[in-house]
């Protein structure tokens, strides 16, 4: 209310409709405020106005205010730039939730690295109003991915006043061009990620779920079809190593993690295939994913956590069999796994299939079994889990005993138990909603 009476002036009382108002500055004022309280109202008032310009300019102002709230009023716009962006803000939950931001994937660069792009130019776009001018830059910048002119994409960008319309300028952008491009474009998709302030987490998030694209299912050990996410991987680490090299770790690791888990999601049989043809730094992904994949198929099986470490560990010496095959139908993806992270003490770590932190244990051997914790934590409807978490505390060796006692004390939380009595059980081979 106080920046209504500030725009439609001091000392005035405040209009008690839209035709009462002024100006341009008060009527966008009105519908910022009456939109929380009465949006069919603020609706009609502004269908009633006859400028189109009028128009576009009052709906931009509610959907930019209320981002994910102004649906039913961006369908009142004919076909144009702002109904496209109306439509575009109104589905990015990002924008409403900025603090949802996949944190660990933030890219913040080490101190003074400058951001991409810092001395570029900005490019003003001709526009119909001023008010239009980030939804104008926007598309200039979004045309130009298509064209496939990064400076030009970054340039229309930057020509938008800082802030979160700028932000998501970059974004839009990273994601129009990673997409329908080689896998070696998340490169570039990464470096726009770099100038979406807040959203930087979620934008990186987002440049690598394009890993599912190249991502060969059933976990093959054919080098040839790992080739691309190999690509991307190298690429996201091209872009982001000579800046920060703990960052290029993190995301060709969030890389890795969600191609294995994708992948080993259609695996009729657990083999340890993907260890011949990916790199060592993809291999404690692997054994997270197949460990996981095996809880999935096997963990109805009455076993102690000796037996399951040694069933995995022949797991992942074995080979797919020469007449296995894909199912007859594709699983769903994998489910959003709990994020069962305590960093108390610090510890060598690594991203946890979709989730941010497992403890990472240099020996591979041992290193298997912390994935085989972490498995049996994320499969409680199955009764032998818990058992093999209490037999793990006893294990010599500090770190996966460790492992064991900090996911019991996840899994005995109050809200833990509540979550997951209220999950539905789900059979062997039927993963959940896809990853977030």
């Amino acid at each position: 209310m106080f920046f209504l009476l500030l725009a439609c002036g001091v000392g005035q009382p405040p209009p008690g409709t839209l035709a009462a108002c002024p100006g341009l500055d008060c009527r966008r004022a009105w519908v910022e405020a009456r939109w929380p309280e009465d949006p069919e109202a603020v609706t009609r008032a502004i269908a009633a106005r006859s400028d189109p310009l009028e128009r576009s300019l009052l709906v931009q102002a509610v959907a930019e205010a209320f981002p994910g709230q102004a649906g039913p009023l961006c369908d009142t716009l004919p076909a144009g730039l702002v109904a496209k962006r109306c439509a575009r803000i109104n589905q990015r939950p990002h924008l409403s939730a900025p603090a949802q931001d996949g944190g660990f994937l933030r890219l913040d660069a080490e101190p003074g690295a400058a951001e991409p792009w810092a001395g570029l130019e900005p490019r003003p776009v001709d526009c119909a109003h001023a008010a239009l001018q980030a939804t104008c830059q926007t598309e200039a910048a979004l045309a130009a991915t298509v064209a496939g002119a990064l400076d030009e994409v970054a340039a229309a960008c930057l020509a938008i006043e800082p802030g979160p319309w700028r932000d998501e300028c970059f974004f839009a952008a990273s994601e129009a061009w990673a997409s329908d491009r080689p896998p070696e474009a998340v490169g570039d998709a990464l470096r726009l990620c770099r100038r979406t302030g807040a959203f930087q987490g979620r934008c990186a998030l987002h440049a690598v779920a394009n890993v599912d694209r190249w991502t060969p299912p059933g976990a093959p050990g054919d080098p040839d079809a790992w080739a691309a996410v190999r690509q991307m991987a190298e690429a996201a680490e091209a872009a982001l190593a000579p800046e920060s090299p703990d960052l290029a770790e993190r995301v060709v690791d969030r890389i890795h993690a969600r191609a294995l888990v994708l992948s080993y999601r259609d695996a009729t049989e657990v083999a340890g295939d993907p260890l011949d043809a990916l790199p060592p730094r993809a291999h404690p992904h692997v054994r997270a994913a197949a460990a996981w994949r095996l809880w999935q198929l096997e963990g109805r099986q009455a076993r102690s956590f000796e037996a399951w470490a040694a069933r995995f560990a022949e797991a992942l010496a074995a080979r797919r069999s020469p007449d296995w095959a894909l199912p007859d139908e594709r699983l769903p993806a994998p489910p959003a796994f709990e994020d069962l992270w305590i960093d108390d003490p610090p510890q060598p770590r690594v991203p946890y299939l979709d989730r941010p932190w497992r403890a990472l244990h240099p020996d591979p051997t041992l290193d298997a079994l912390i994935c085989l914790l972490e498995a049996a934590a994320r499969h409680t409807r199955l009764k032998g889990s818990r058992a093999v978490l209490v037999e793990a505390q006893a294990h010599p060796d500090p770190l996966v005993a460790a492992t064991a006692t900090r996911l019991l004390s996840k899994r005995s939380r109050p809200a833990w138990q509540a979550a997951t009595a209220a999950r539905p059980a789900a059979s062997p081979g039927s993963p959940g909603s896809p990853p977030r």
